[in-house]
């Protein structure tokens, strides 16, 4: 992104290949993500209903979501794999210079999809022992607030 901005800026000349590089490493970094925000207590929650309810609805909640969770993430990933699938058997390349095959850059899908699912699968565990599992992971090394322990 910077190569791009400095050569547009600077030289007046443009990179196909710095744009569509970015585009697809950011897609990357989003799959990648998904599943440490989640390790780490960034996932957006809504905390007030639940903890105005008593202790045994708080555990349905908790068991709710990491299940719905679970259930996304499951989805998300076979409706990924046959994407996947369908653009290896193609053998289509990306647009630039670059040559790509894109099957690899739409790999990060089902990669995602695979750590938010092991996330959710661990999350679900800690519901069920009446556990927080939207909490941050102790090896995280993040209090409930999110800052550093």
């Amino acid at each position: 992104m910077l190569t791009e901005a400095f050569s547009r800026g600077f030289l007046g000349h443009s990179y196909f290949w710095a744009e569509e590089s970015v585009r697809y490493l950011m897609i990357w970094a989003f799959f990648l993500a998904i599943g440490a925000t989640g390790r780490n207590g960034m996932h957006i929650r809504t905390e007030m209903l639940v903890a105005a309810l008593p202790p045994w609805g708080q555990w349905v909640c908790n068991m709710l979501a990491s299940l719905a969770g679970l259930v996304f993430s499951l989805i998300m990933l076979f409706a990924s794999v046959p994407q996947v699938e369908r653009y290896y058997t193609m053998g289509m390349m990306t647009e630039s210079t670059l040559d790509l095959p894109m099957w690899a850059l739409f790999l990060a899908m089902p990669i995602g999809a695979v750590l938010l699912a092991i996330y959710y699968a661990g999350g679900l565990v800690r519901a069920w022992k009446g556990k927080d599992p939207f909490l941050p992971l102790p090896e995280s090394g993040l209090s409930e607030t999110g800052e550093k322990a």
